[in-house]
């Protein structure tokens, strides 16, 4: 969970509650990376800056394989493996993709 606190109020840590948001949203602006610095992570990928339906903007992967994508447009977020962790589970993040 997040807690660096509320842009609107201040609030942070114990004054925030945790509230499921909507995986839906309007992409806001995108950059592709082509060169980055962590090795789990290769290159190219491209960050998404996403409006969710529920109000918050949040940065986030686009999916692998994701077609280009443009600001205006719809997407819609799906918990994604990404790895595996050092006792075995699979490893989930969040990315997003263009909602059909």
């Amino acid at each position: 969970m997040q807690t660096y606190g509320c842009e609107r109020c201040g609030s942070h840590g114990g004054a925030l509650t945790p509230c499921e948001l909507s995986a839906n949203g309007t992409l806001l602006a995108e950059a592709t990376v082509h060169l980055h610095a962590d090795k789990n992570r290769p290159a190219p990928f491209t960050i998404v800056k996403v409006a969710l339906d529920d109000g918050p903007v949040i940065r986030t992967l686009l999916a692998d394989g994701s077609a280009a994508v443009a600001p205006g447009q719809r997407v819609t977020g799906r918990l994604a493996a990404v790895g595996q962790s050092e006792s075995g589970e699979t490893v989930l993040d969040l990315r997003f993709s263009i909602a059909s």
